[in-house]
Protein backbone atom coordinates (compact mmCIF):
# COMPACT_ATOMS: atom_id res chain seq x y z
CA UNK A 1 0.00 0.00 0.00
CA UNK A 2 1.22 3.32 -0.86
CA UNK A 3 2.09 5.93 2.27
CA UNK A 4 -0.44 8.52 0.02
CA UNK A 5 -3.53 6.23 0.39
CA UNK A 6 -2.60 5.25 4.48
CA UNK A 7 -2.44 9.23 4.54
CA UNK A 8 -5.56 10.21 2.28
CA UNK A 9 -7.61 6.61 4.23
CA UNK A 10 -6.74 8.28 7.71
CA UNK A 11 -7.81 12.12 6.61
CA UNK A 12 -10.84 10.63 5.35
CA UNK A 13 -11.26 8.82 8.76
CA UNK A 14 -11.01 11.84 10.82
CA UNK A 15 -13.22 13.78 8.38
CA UNK A 16 -16.25 10.81 8.94
CA UNK A 17 -15.59 10.87 12.64
CA UNK A 18 -15.79 14.81 12.68
CA UNK A 19 -18.99 14.32 10.52
CA UNK A 20 -20.53 11.58 12.90
CA UNK A 21 -19.82 14.41 15.82
CA UNK A 22 -21.47 16.90 14.20
CA UNK A 23 -24.42 14.72 13.28
CA UNK A 24 -25.15 13.54 16.55
CA UNK A 25 -24.86 16.84 18.26
CA UNK A 26 -27.24 18.65 15.56
CA UNK A 27 -29.53 15.66 17.15
CA UNK A 28 -28.89 16.27 20.72
CA UNK A 29 -29.48 19.97 20.22
CA UNK A 30 -32.93 19.16 18.59
CA UNK A 31 -34.14 17.39 21.54
CA UNK A 32 -37.41 18.32 23.66
CA UNK A 33 -39.37 17.03 26.07
CA UNK A 34 -41.04 14.98 23.88
CA UNK A 35 -37.40 13.53 22.96
CA UNK A 36 -37.37 9.64 24.12
CA UNK A 37 -34.04 9.03 26.52
CA UNK A 38 -32.71 6.22 24.17
CA UNK A 39 -33.01 8.41 21.09
CA UNK A 40 -30.36 10.78 23.39
CA UNK A 41 -28.05 7.92 24.54
CA UNK A 42 -28.05 6.99 20.82
CA UNK A 43 -27.04 10.43 20.12
CA UNK A 44 -24.55 10.39 23.12
CA UNK A 45 -22.55 7.12 22.03
CA UNK A 46 -22.72 8.38 18.37
CA UNK A 47 -20.76 11.07 19.36
CA UNK A 48 -18.14 9.01 21.55
CA UNK A 49 -17.55 6.73 18.28
CA UNK A 50 -16.67 9.56 16.33
CA UNK A 51 -14.35 10.58 19.07
CA UNK A 52 -12.80 7.46 18.97
CA UNK A 53 -13.19 7.50 15.21
CA UNK A 54 -10.91 10.95 14.95
CA UNK A 55 -8.44 9.70 17.84
CA UNK A 56 -7.53 6.35 15.91
CA UNK A 57 -6.90 7.99 12.56
CA UNK A 58 -5.04 10.53 14.06
CA UNK A 59 -3.08 7.72 15.81
CA UNK A 60 -2.80 6.05 12.12
CA UNK A 61 -1.42 9.74 10.77
CA UNK A 62 1.32 10.18 14.22
CA UNK A 63 2.56 6.58 13.34
CA UNK A 64 2.69 7.11 9.35
CA UNK A 65 5.05 10.38 9.93
CA UNK A 66 7.03 8.57 12.63
CA UNK A 67 8.21 5.97 10.23
CA UNK A 68 8.44 8.55 7.55
CA UNK A 69 11.18 10.36 9.92
CA UNK A 70 12.76 6.97 10.57
CA UNK A 71 13.00 5.99 7.13
CA UNK A 72 14.66 9.71 6.15
CA UNK A 73 16.94 9.47 8.83
CA UNK A 74 18.23 5.92 8.06
CA UNK A 75 18.39 7.16 4.17
CA UNK A 76 21.07 10.06 5.60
Amino acid sequence: MKIESIYQSAVYGVERGLQRIVGAANEIAGVNSSSKPAEIAKNLVESKQGVLDVKANLTLIKTEDEILGNLFDDSA
